[in-house]
């Protein structure tokens, strides 16, 4: 596998046409006798967080990582969206595509929603789901969530963002992941620019229950040692045929720090019959 810029593997960019205007890929690997993986990012990243992992899994498959409307490369939408206005948005990029067989997905936090909200858009053609993380946050929760992360205005001595930057390494430093490659990710963040702060406000105010309980399809949660780790395990009352896996030595840079542990993790669970049968973590049987 070759090796792109900041010794990332590489991955092909592509551009399609969305209900927001175009929006940004990465596509790694070529369609096989494997479902293709769609990889939806967290706020405000992009889809940069998976381009090692995408790489890897694109070894025997078609695997493509979207950056969400208003992040990375992708075209904003006039108004605030909603999580529903991300899931449609994906499934775009699906059709854009011309696929027209089954797909699987891969969430991460904010992008743990739209994929559940995509599954269930979708439930013919997705087959199966991971999420990293499950966002799910009672009344009050969510009031001190959008109290963390409000809209930030500029300001004249930057101190707008050294105080981004200190949250970015406070998150990704460690378990994995230096301090160089901390650096490597950090631009990725900002280019939600203004309204970066979009992502974080739909997260808050989608349904509390995920819509988990209308997703019939099998469903992985990996729970790494991130900010949602305490959450996460809540998914276990709404879970109709799932598992969470545990994986508090991972941080949130996991997809590079450990990119061939996950992708063997999400193989296990992807490549068999038996989605839940030959799982490489630790699973609890919610």
């Amino acid at each position: 596998m070759q090796t792109g810029d900041h010794g990332m593997k590489s991955a092909r960019r592509h551009y399609v046409d969305g209900p927001f205007g175009q929006m940004h890929l990465r596509m790694a690997g070529a369609p096989s006798d494997r479902p293709p993986l769609l990889c939806f990012h967290m706020s405000p990243m992009s889809g940069r967080i998976f381009a090692n992992f995408i790489a890897e899994m694109g070894r025997d498959r078609l695997a493509i990582a979207v950056d969400t409307p208003g992040f990375g490369m992708s075209d904003r939408p006039a108004e605030p969206p909603e999580i529903a206005d991300y899931a449609r948005a994906m499934a775009a990029v699906i059709d854009a595509l011309g696929i027209d067989g089954p797909v699987d997905l891969m969430g991460y936090h904010t992008g743990s929603l739209i994929s559940c909200d995509l599954a269930r858009l979708r439930p013919q053609q997705v087959r199966r789901v991971i999420l990293v993380s499950a966002p799910l946050l009672t009344d009050a929760e969510r009031v001190e969530m959008r109290a963390l992360y409000p809209e930030v205005p500029p300001s004249l001595d930057g101190e707008h963002l050294l105080k981004r930057w200190r949250g970015f390494v406070h998150h990704n430093l460690g378990r994995g992941v230096d301090m160089n490659s901390v650096a490597d990710m950090f631009p990725d963040g900002l280019l939600g620019r203004n309204k970066a702060w979009w992502g974080h406000r739909a997260a808050f105010n989608h349904q509390p229950d995920m819509g988990l309980p209308e997703v019939a399809q099998p469903v992985l949660i990996i729970n790494p040692g991130d900010d949602l780790q305490q959450f996460t395990p809540r998914a276990k009352m709404y879970l109709v045929n799932g598992r969470i896996v545990e994986k508090p030595e991972w941080g949130r840079g996991f997809l590079d720090g450990f990119t061939l542990d996950a992708a063997t993790l999400a193989r296990s669970f992807l490549d068999n019959p038996d989605p839940f049968g030959s799982l490489t973590g630790k699973a609890n049987p919610y």
